[in-house]
């Protein structure tokens, strides 16, 4: 009986872990087309240290600046709007929104200026 419980214990401890990827990846699209050369930077990385260039399908793959904590992606194009995606909420923020921490890839579409 106590293997049991300590099995079940053992179960959902390791249920209840969540990994954190060493990357955010995904694609950006405009009118439903890949959009070539978007430019991807985590908000606490300095300038040019860590970015990522969408290629010709739209995909982008950035290695993470912060293992612990991440506070937005920036989306940058010349000629559009540069979008800025919350990743993580303090105690009295909005709630969180995981685009881009999720296992799988996401997809943001961008609007022209």
């Amino acid at each position: 009986m106590k293997n049991i419980i300590l099995f079940i214990i053992i179960i959902f401890l390791f249920s209840c872990r969540e990994g954190t990827k060493e990357y955010f990846e995904g694609y950006v699209y405009y009118s439903n087309e890949p959009l070539i050369g978007v430019t991807i930077t985590e908000g606490y990385s300095k300038p040019n240290d860590v970015l990522s260039v969408t290629d010709s399908l739209g995909y982008f793959k950035l290695k993470r600046f912060s293992q612990t904590f991440s506070d937005e992606l920036i989306f940058s194009k010349k000629g559009f709007k540069t979008n800025t995606i919350k990743l993580l909420r303090g105690r009295h923020s909005p709630p969180l929104y995981t685009l881009f921490l999720r296992e799988e890839s996401d997809t943001l579409f961008m609007k022209k200026e």
